[in-house]
C-alpha cells in the first residue's frame, strides 16, 4: 500500500520517484515469516534455495549489466542452481544462495518509480561479482504464462512435466488493460520526448498480447477476454479440444472507461486504475478486482480436472 511508495529526496528524484527500504523491510521480514526462517550466522534472511519453500517458483528479472531477461526459479535442475559445474569444480555462485527477498525486490524494480537492485554472486569468496537488476515486467516477458510453460516442459530446464490440456493448466493473470489511444493525434505530435514516454509501454503490451495469443493458440483456452477483433478470444470448453499442450485461462480485466462500465463500475475513474503508484485509490482498484473476479472467475469450469 501507501507505506511501499515512499518519495525520495528531491536530488533523487532526478534518478528514481521512490526509496526502496519500505518495500526491502517488508519483503525480508514477511518472506522469512512465511517459510519459518530463523536468522543464522552469515545468512540473515532467506534464500531461494530455502527448504521452507514449498512450490516451484519463477521470477523475470532485466539484468541490465548483461542487458539480458533473467527468469531465475528455485528448480533444483536449473543449471545455474547446481553447486558442482559441469568439470566439477564448485559453482561459488549458485543462485540458490540468493537472498529471497533481493530477487523478489529486484523483479519489481521498476525503472523511474524505483532503485534498481544490486545483487551480489559469490559473496565473500574471491570470485565475487556483482549485477544490477531492474523489474523484469521491462523485457518481453511482462506476461511470462509461455515462459513458464517452457520452463517446465523444455528439456534444458530439467523439470520436464508432462504436456496436454488434461495434464496442465497454466493461469495467467494481468493488472488490466487499457490502451492508450489517441485519435485525435497527429504526426507533429509525434517528437523525442513523446517517443521516450509512450514507446516502452507500447513494446511492453504488444509483447503481453504476442504471448498471450501464442498461449491461446497452442493451448486449450478455457476463459480469456478479446484480445482484438480479429483474434477475438479462442475461447473454447474444457476438454473440447485435441492435440493442445496445457489448458489456459487468462484473467485481466479491461479498466477503459467502456470496460469498467460493463462490469457495472461506470463511478470508477479509469486513470486512477492505470497509475502504477495511485495509492490514494486503492480502494477503487479492490473494487475493479473484486467484481471482476465475482463475475468471471468460474473455479469449477475454469479449473475443472485440476482440482481435488
Amino acid at each position: 500500500g501507501k507505506d511501499m511508495f515512499d518519495k525520495a529526496s528531491l536530488l533523487k528524484r532526478l534518478r528514481y520517484s521512490y526509496n526502496d527500504e519500505p518495500l526491502a523491510r517488508m519483503l525480508q521480514t514477511e518472506l522469512d515469516r512465511a517459510l519459518g526462517y530463523a536468522a543464522r550466522d552469515g545468512q540473515p534472511h532467506a534464500t531461494l534455495g530455502d527448504d521452507g519453500l514449498r512450490t516451484l517458483l519463477m521470477m523475470v528479472l532485466r539484468n541490465h549489466t548483461t542487458d539480458s531477461p533473467w527468469p531465475v526459479s528455485n528448480n533444483p535442475g536449473g543449471r545455474y542452481n547446481q553447486r558442482v559445474r559441469d568439470d566439477g569444480t564448485p559453482r561459488l555462485d549458485c543462485n540458490l544462495d540468493l537472498p529471497l527477498w533481493q530477487l523478489v525486490r529486484a523483479s519489481t524494480a521498476a525503472p523511474t518509480f524505483f532503485p534498481p537492485e544490486v545483487v551480489t554472486f559469490a559473496e565473500g569468496t574471491e570470485r565475487e561479482y556483482q549485477f544490477v537488476f531492474v523489474d523484469g515486467g521491462v523485457t518481453t516477458y511482462n506476461n511470462p504464462a509461455y515462459l513458464a510453460f517452457q520452463m517446465v516442459t523444455a528439456a534444458p530446464y530439467g523439470i520436464n512435466w508432462a504436456t496436454g490440456s488434461d495434464k496442465l493448466l497454466v493461469v495467467s493473470v494481468g493488472t488490466g488493460k487499457a490502451a492508450n489511444a489517441r485519435m485525435d493525434l497527429q504526426a507533429d505530435d509525434l517528437w523525442l520526448l513523446d517517443h521516450a514516454k509512450n514507446i516502452p509501454s507500447a513494446l511492453m503490451n504488444a509483447a503481453v498480447d504476442g504471448w498471450d495469443m501464442a498461449c491461446r493458440t497452442i493451448g486449450e483456452c478455457r476463459f480469456g477476454s478479446e484480445i482484438d477483433r480479429e483474434f477475438g478470444n479462442l475461447a473454447v470448453e474444457a476438454g473440447s479440444t485435441s492435440g493442445r499442450l496445457f489448458s489456459y485461462v487468462r484473467y485481466d480485466p479491461d479498466v477503459t472507461p467502456e470496460g469498467l462500465s460493463q462490469l457495472g463500475l461506470a463511478d470508477v475513474d479509469s486513470v486512477h486504475l492505470r497509475l502504477m503508484d495511485s495509492t490514494d485509490h486503492i480502494a477503487e482498484i479492490q473494487k475493479v478486482g473484486t467484481t471482476y473476479s465475482a463475475r468471471h472467475v468460474d473455479i469449477e469450469r475454469h479449473f475443472a480436472g485440476f482440482l481435488g
